[in-house]
């Protein structure tokens, strides 16, 4: 039991979502649903914490990482988007119990100016002067409060050299650990190592040794899924005991690789105590990680799998649907569609 992970979690007011709840969350919830329906506004909303300067700026250091936000203008959009029905409701509300059966309701009001100068901008002029430009952010001030959430689109960055370097480096296991998840895709990877004099730059670069090669090859040098990888396995290690959210979990991972993909994430995030939140759009995504839980060395593990399947209805409210293995296991086995 460990009360950092939900077991059941309820939103109101937030983005797209007036009342939106999950219950008999597990340790390893893969959410599905038809594109728009708002499942990455379901991992906004689970980086909640109590602490509102800590989840204010989570939201901001996404809100500025976000590659699909292409000016100023659609960041600004952004912005609205997340305060849009807290300017109607008055307040955001948070409710979730534990996994040790702990219950707790959090309100963030609208008048609380911790909140609305998050963006550094008051809450009455962003509606007041719908075109205002927002501030340059500078996101180097953010890194130590990145939040537990990897885009899509995130993979190559600077910040894997930090996350590796305070989290990894100074453990010998830990290393060897990574080393040996990374086989998956890296199949002769025999260390990792950062440098700074190689290309003659100031920033620190991951090295990559591999067997039968004499030269070391920059991460960046490798596929996106294995940098994706990378990246959700530190992530694994940093967010120990926590939970970790990852959206399009699928993205740049060949189909061939999918199966011991999925076993590798739900491996270390079982050692390390994470909950995991992912979401896809891709079928062959769910079924692979219904195939994981069918293997005989994690088949201990299936009372902790769930599939959500959000569905949207006519009136624009969202419900989530819960399907514990043996549901979702039929559910695929009969090509039937999750609902």
């Amino acid at each position: 039991m460990n009360e950092n992970h939900f077991s059941y979690f309820k939103v109101e007011n937030f983005k797209r979502f007036e009342s939106f709840e999950m219950d008999n969350i597990g340790q390893f919830n893969l959410i599905v649903g038809d594109n728009n329906v708002g499942k990455t506004s379901v991992l906004e909303a689970l980086l909640f914490d109590e602490d509102l300067n800590k989840y204010a700026n989570y939201l901001k250091y996404n809100l500025f990482t976000n590659k699909n936000q292409e000016n100023n203008s659609s960041q600004y959009s952004y912005v609205r988007h997340y305060l849009r029905n807290l300017e109607k409701a008055g307040r955001l509300i948070f409710t979730y119990k534990n996994e040790i059966g702990q219950e707790y309701s959090v309100n963030y009001y609208l008048n609380d100016r911790k909140f609305t100068n998050f963006f550094s901008l008051e809450l009455e002029h962003l509606y007041k002067y719908p075109k205002i430009e927002l501030d340059a952010c500078d996101i180097s001030y953010y890194r130590g409060q990145a939040p537990p959430l990897i885009p899509a689109n995130l993979s190559h960055g600077s910040d894997l050299v930090n996350i590796y370097s305070t989290e990894i480096q100074h453990s010998k296991k830990l290393k060897e650990d990574l080393i040996n998840s990374l086989r998956v895709l890296i199949t002769d990877i025999e260390g990792i190592d950062i440098s700074t004099v190689i290309f003659a730059s100031s920033q620190p670069t991951l090295l990559i040794s591999r067997k039968n090669y004499d030269a070391l090859i920059p991460l960046s040098n490798f596929g996106e899924g294995s940098i994706k990888l990378f990246r959700i396995l530190i992530e694994i290690i940093k967010c120990k005991d926590k939970k970790l959210l990852i959206d399009e979990i699928e993205t740049g991972i060949h189909h061939k690789r999918n199966r011991s993909f999925w076993k590798t994430i739900i491996k270390a995030a079982k050692e390390n105590n994470v909950q995991l939140y992912a979401t896809t759009h891709n079928s062959e995504c769910l079924k692979f990680f219904r195939d994981v839980f069918l293997e005989d060395d994690m088949k201990g593990l299936q009372e902790k799998a769930r599939v959500f399947r959000l569905v949207e209805h006519k009136d624009k409210q969202v419900s989530a649907y819960c399907y514990d293995f043996e549901a979702f296991d039929h559910a695929i086995e009969n090509e039937n569609e999750l609902r």
